[in-house]
């Protein structure tokens, strides 16, 4: 064990010790939200012979921790809302939470390069760890649901101070797009994007025990939510919304366009391009299911992050595009 390495494993546990812990925040120069002007987006009715029940405290700060993580400030659509809760879909259940990390670099990336860095001495008892999810899993993150407290505060920086923690990337498991993704791929890649958007879609595991193997009525869901989002998103752009609007209009779309993905639908390719959010959502990486399950030349690049370039390659492969079911994955013919 190096020097450094002791002094930070000792230095933890003398804050487990004291119940505290060292936290990480990141804040960019700006990052503007879309102004949520239409209202309630829809009446929603919960399916018949479904008993939903309120949350529990605890059970409804760790889901606000995890849509902080993924929404970051934007109201989370209606599959990500477990039932009996459809009517705070307007709502900015998205970003209620302080995101922090554990990871300076991650923290760094979150700021970009000219935001602020914090570090935070909290008391343990008021951090919220965000449930694992398979696509930001490594990232150590942790959500605090009130003020951080002023003598919590033990730093400010502006983040090119730490320039050189910016290039550690905040992923690094599996079925990522690029490097990491071919030398430690998932034994099947549609799986693995499958549980990643079941993680998300919490009114649908309120309605299904998730224990069992429920693939099957998982497709009849997404099938059913998905004609339904895309006849409302129409009716939306035919009543004339706002362009600026149709981002987090989409968001839905995109968790469901994805889910039907993995089962091997090759017609909602398009939907998911046209619905990738800002990179700061995290819940737009589900669009790296396009570089795990398409055979995507590595100089397309990141489908959250070029998303034209993705659909160009698209259009002039489609049709020699076949599924393989073992695999989990499109191959070319």
């Amino acid at each position: 064990m190096g020097l450094k390495e002791f002094f930070g494993r000792f230095a933890k546990t003398n804050l487990d010790n004291k119940g505290l812990m060292m936290l990480c925040c990141g804040y960019p120069e700006s990052r503007p939200l879309p102004e949520f002007g239409y209202g309630n987006r829809r009446v929603v009715v919960d399916p018949p012979n479904i008993p939903s029940r309120d949350l529990t405290e605890t059970e409804l700060n760790q889901h606000i921790a995890n849509w902080t993580s993924l929404f970051h400030g934007w109201p989370v659509p209606l599959d990500a809302l477990p039932l009996g809760y459809s009517r705070v879909q307007d709502g900015p259940y998205g970003g209620i939470g302080i995101l922090a990390t554990t990871l300076l670099g991650v923290a760094a990336h979150e700021s970009g390069p000219n935001g602020k860095l914090f570090m935070l001495r909290m008391p343990s008892d008021l951090v919220i760890p965000v449930a694992p999810w398979s696509l930001s899993s490594v990232e150590a993150l942790y959500v605090i649901l009130h003020q951080v407290p002023p003598e919590c505060i033990m730093s400010e920086s502006r983040s090119d101070v730490v320039s050189g923690f910016s290039a550690i990337a905040p992923y690094g498991h599996l079925g990522m797009p690029g490097q990491v993704a071919k030398a430690s791929p998932p034994e099947n890649i549609a799986r693995f994007y499958r549980e990643a958007t079941r993680h998300v879609c919490l009114r649908y595991r309120s309605m299904v025990e998730t224990s069992v193997d429920d693939d099957s009525r998982f497709l009849e869901y997404l099938e059913q939510r998905y004609q339904e989002e895309k006849e409302h998103l129409a009716c939306l752009l035919q009543d004339g919304m706002p362009k600026e609007q149709e981002p987090l209009a989409r968001l839905g779309l995109l968790i469901l366009a994805v889910g039907l993905f993995s089962y091997g639908h090759l017609d909602v390719v398009e939907d998911i391009l046209d619905s990738v959010p800002p990179q700061y959502l995290r819940v737009g990486r589900l669009a790296w299911s396009l570089n795990g399950m398409l055979p995507l030349p590595a100089s397309i690049g990141d489908a959250q992050l070029v998303p034209e370039r993705v659909r160009e390659w698209f259009r002039q492969y489609r049709d020699s595009l076949v599924w393989s079911e073992d695999q989990g994955l499109f191959k070319l013919q």
